[in-house]
């Protein structure tokens, strides 16, 4: 067999196979680089422990953490609290920016997905009695699908999850925060209320002693004692 130009069969066959394993050694590299470093979490010099020892009767108990206002066993109080949930402005805004930050980190993993868009138009239109074609209607429609699928070799998607993520992780942490500034100065806010009730009382009780004593004195005057 005579082979013109160099030409070999061989290889021509293998040629196929290199350039595709080429391919996909490229794509496993692209892979691995991501867009943007990799989120490393701040260090931050934070002491072992308080600088004075916990008081035993001054730790809530587990079950109280999250409803500690009901240690007071007050009903007022866990009423007003309730109240304040339900109707305070901030953190119903709070909830509402979980609530949306949630649903965009549903979206941002949503674009690992294949991607598919429909649309649809009716046009109905009527010419003129006074023109060329009068009196003529029509009724157009138009409708279109499309798809398309991205593949994360950048690490696009990844990160813009990873960002939704956090802000996230953040909106709820913001929620948390509005949440223990609420419950707290409704609860104090009650317990100023309580603390002035019990003050009058006990100056509403202190004058009553005094016009008795007032009154006594008096009387042993008008005796003559």
């Amino acid at each position: 067999m005579r082979y013109q130009y160099g030409y070999c069969p061989a290889r021509a066959k293998s040629a196929p196979r290199i350039a595709l394993l080429a391919a996909l050694i490229c794509v496993v590299l692209l892979i691995g680089c991501a867009v943007g470093p990799n989120y490393r979490t701040p260090e931050m010099a934070l002491p072992d422990g308080w600088t004075t020892a916990d008081d035993p009767a001054l730790l809530p108990r587990s079950e109280l953490v999250q409803q500690w206002w009901t240690l007071f066993k007050d009903p007022l109080l866990d009423d007003l609290i309730r109240h304040a949930k339900e109707n305070n402005r901030d953190l119903l805004a709070a909830v509402a920016r979980v609530e949306e930050a949630r649903a965009l980190l549903g979206f941002s993993k949503g674009a690992y997905l294949p991607q598919l868009e429909a649309e649809g138009a009716v046009t109905r239109q009527e010419t003129s009695d006074n023109g060329l074609s009068p009196g003529v209607d029509e009724t157009l429609y138009n409708a279109g699908i499309g798809a398309g699928w991205e593949i994360d070799l950048f690490g696009r998607i990844r990160r813009s999850v990873e960002a939704a993520a956090a802000d996230y992780q953040a909106s709820e942490e913001d929620r948390t925060d509005v949440m223990i500034s609420l419950y707290s100065n409704v609860a104090l806010a009650y317990l100023d209320i309580r603390t002035f009730q019990a003050r009058l009382i006990s100056a509403q009780a202190n004058i009553d002693s005094q016009q008795s004593v007032l009154e006594l004195t008096r009387s042993r005057f008008r005796h003559g004692l």
